[in-house]
């Protein structure tokens, strides 16, 4: 874990955020390990990582993004080790800057409403040093992510992966009841909508909708400058939904997202 802004004030709740899809409209780790390619640090992504990504946008379910992503993750992986530290954090807050416009306005309007009256955390999978320059100027208190060793200023092959709802829980001391929101689109925010009290499924993936529909979690979607917020009705069997445009009153869509 890495601490921002002051770290996490240990009387506030929290409220977390998955940064791919949620915060950012893209992949953060495809847009970096493209510019690293591009730039002949890394070596030219394999056509099987090209294919696999045109195979997602014609048939855009989760299952395509996991097999693309995965395919990703593993170059990405090979690639790390020998790099200097200095030359990839350089380059992430390249990306950073060119990838900022790339933000969902939903979320970050969210996020800065809810400052004042909880920790927010940024949690991914990727590296936290990657995730840093991303994070940065969004006003989270912490990010957690993955981890990677380096020796001398070059990265090693050793990396530590995290399970997002335990690292959680260990950055609280093993306390999780202080998860208010949990804000994410993919199966893999799975272990932090469990220990949310309010989770909100944003722009989920059918196999992500299937998964969480018997809890009733509240579903954000964003199209275009149009943002619904979608909450199901158990005594009609059908859903609710309001539909707000900008500029967004997030204090009144935070209100009617439901708890567990």
């Amino acid at each position: 874990m890495i601490k921002l802004n002051g770290g996490i004030n240990p009387e506030l709740p929290d409220a977390t955020f998955d940064l791919d899809g949620t915060v950012f409209k893209m992949t953060v780790l495809e847009a970096y390990t493209t510019w690293l390619s591009q730039q002949s640090i890394f070596d030219p992504l394999p056509p099987e990582i090209t294919a696999s990504k045109q195979a997602w946008k014609e048939d855009n379910t989760e299952q395509k993004y996991t097999e693309h992503l995965g395919q990703l993750v593993r170059f990405f992986i090979e690639q790390v080790p020998g790099k200097t530290v200095s030359q990839l954090e350089e380059a992430a807050s390249i990306v950073a800057i060119q990838q900022r416009h790339r933000r969902w306005n939903i979320t970050t309007a969210i996020i800065e409403t809810l400052r004042p009256t909880h920790n927010v955390i940024s949690i991914s999978l990727m590296p936290e040093w990657l995730m840093r320059p991303f994070s940065d100027d969004l006003g989270f208190v912490a990010l957690m992510g993955s981890t990677y060793v380096a020796r001398d200023g070059l990265f090693t092959e050793e990396a530590h992966n995290i399970d997002k709802a335990t690292e959680y829980a260990n950055a609280r001391g093993g306390d999780t009841s202080k998860l208010d929101i949990h804000m994410g689109d993919t199966v893999g925010d799975g272990s932090l909508f469990a220990l949310a009290a309010r989770p909100i499924l944003f722009n989920p993936s059918w196999t992500l909708y299937q998964q969480m529909e018997i809890q009733g979690p509240t579903i954000i979607t964003s199209h275009k400058d149009v943002v619904t917020v979608i909450n199901s009705d158990e005594a009609s069997n059908h859903a609710n939904a309001t539909i707000w445009g900008p500029p967004f009153d997030t204090s009144a869509i935070l209100e009617t997202v439901r708890s567990k």
